[in-house]
């Protein structure tokens, strides 16, 4: 028998309109009352997760949240935080000044609460915060709100329709190969986080 599942969430444990089925959902609460471990592997962020978690009782059951395209590892049950592999500060204001030579690009970054941004309406800021369960918080710079909160973020998104951000991608990356790695995870992200 299995002692483990670790699922993706869109396009594997939803379906799509974004629901787990009822048939699903049954299936998974049945293994855990025999054992099995449940865990939600996602690129979203940590609080994105909620209503997956919540639907398959993984408090109940001591599942985990695989968060960050696996940057952090939290506890259901107990909230503890068992991995967190944040950007350091440093390297993350430094990508954060460099994205600003590129104004169409929208950097979205949060400290587990809220998404900071210049501007609401940028590229899938929306998106993100209703997908991630975070508020919005406007700010006049955003590495300079990451310097004075004094966060490391464990990810930070790049977005823009792809028309724009496929030309960019070699000159966002460049200078920070080493110190991040990055992933296209849709076709208007492409996320970074520390090797």
């Amino acid at each position: 028998m299995y002692k483990m599942i670790a699922l993706d969430l869109d396009g594997t444990l939803n379906n799509d309109e974004k629901k787990i089925t009822p048939k699903t959902r049954e299936a998974l609460l049945a293994v855990q009352r025999h054992g099995v471990t449940v865990v939600l592997a996602s690129g979203r962020q940590a609080p994105g997760l909620a209503r997956e978690a919540g639907a398959l009782d993984l408090k109940k059951h001591h599942g985990l949240l695989l968060s960050y395209n696996g940057g952090r590892i939290e506890d259901a049950t107990t909230g503890e935080i068992l991995y967190s592999q944040a950007i350091g500060r440093g390297t993350a204001l430094r990508f954060l000044r460099h994205l600003e030579a590129y104004p169409e690009l929208s950097p979205i970054v949060d400290d587990g609460v809220s998404i900071f941004t210049t501007d609401a309406s940028r590229h899938k800021v929306q998106d993100e915060s209703r997908n991630n369960n975070l508020r919005i918080e406007i700010v006049e710079n955003i590495a300079d709100a990451v310097e004075a909160r004094g966060f490391s973020p464990v990810k930070i998104l790049t977005a823009a329709p792809n028309e724009i951000l496929v030309p960019h991608l070699a000159d966002i990356r460049r200078g920070f190969e080493d110190e991040l790695s990055f992933v296209q995870s849709a076709p208007w992200f492409d996320g970074q986080r520390r090797q």
